[in-house]
């Protein structure tokens, strides 16, 4: 005799019970920044206990995380909106960034994919070039410095290589998402 899913879900978990893949509701930007923190907490004690592949892929995370709550909230979407996988293809695309960015005579921004942290990095700062002209320049950079530090060392491909990254490349990506963490926030209260 087989039982249908629904039956078998609540023999085995409770009639109110959801499963964990159920409580996942839509993303926010609180919930980015939120999980962004948890990541990046997880990722120091992972690096405190040696597992250093482990804890630069959770900084790379939590920066990729930084980044988009970021651009969602540069581009208007309020803290607690849903944002979806539409909302992120939409967000990085930004053709209208990209016509003003060129029209005055700047670079265009590229993201690749939704984990493209230095394509997700370009976008921030054209959007705050664009949207707040008084914005540091020098702070803009560290940024761009940071991001690009993590990126040579991180990609969402890593958890499926057996390798040992050295205790310097954790060092740096570990400093890197530090100092990030802490100038994206700064920029983003202003």
């Amino acid at each position: 005799m087989r039982f249908p899913a629904e039956a078998i879900r609540v023999i085995i978990m409770g009639r109110d019970k959801k499963s964990l893949a159920e409580q996942y509701q839509s993303d926010t930007i609180r919930k980015f920044e939120n999980a962004a923190v948890q990541r990046f907490r997880d990722a120091e004690v992972l690096a405190e206990n040696g597992r250093r592949l482990a804890a630069i892929y959770l900084y790379g995370y939590s920066v990729e995380m930084l980044l988009k709550a970021a651009c969602c909230r540069l581009d208007g979407i309020p803290v607690n909106h849903g944002i979806d996988l539409e909302t992120m293809k939409r967000l990085k695309s930004k053709p209208e960034t990209n016509r003003r960015l060129q029209g005055g005579g700047q670079q265009a921004f590229i993201v690749e994919n939704l984990h493209d942290i230095g394509g997700w990095a370009q976008l921030m700062v054209a959007e705050l070039m664009l949207q707040r002209p008084q914005s540091d320049r020098g702070e803009l950079r560290r940024i761009v410095i940071a991001v690009e530090e993590i990126r040579r060392r991180w990609s969402p491909e890593m958890r499926y290589r057996p390798t040992d990254p050295s205790e310097a490349d954790l060092r740096e990506v570990r400093e890197a998402a530090g100092r990030l963490r802490t100038d994206i926030e700064k920029i983003m209260s202003k």
